[in-house]
């Protein structure tokens, strides 16, 4: 019997919707700020190179507390 695709996942998919980049995709900033404070490292890529701050760089929302909590450049 062959697997439904419209329910299978790879892990990678389960990553994405599991991470930080999911929800500032999607806008959640609630979410972002709730993985960001168990200590996410916003800087930290998806499997396609992109990272939180990419992900959703037009919500003012999403992009503040990413902001605040990404390792200084000269750090």
């Amino acid at each position: 019997m062959q697997p439904v695709t419209s329910v299978c996942q790879t892990l990678e998919e389960i990553d994405f919707e599991r991470g930080i980049w999911s929800a500032a995709v999607n806008g959640d900033t609630e979410r972002v700020r709730k993985i960001l404070s168990g200590g996410e490292n916003p800087d930290v890529p998806d499997s396609s190179s992109f990272t939180a701050l990419v992900s959703e760089r037009d919500s003012f929302d999403i992009i503040s507390p990413v902001l605040c909590v990404c390792p200084k450049a000269d750090e």
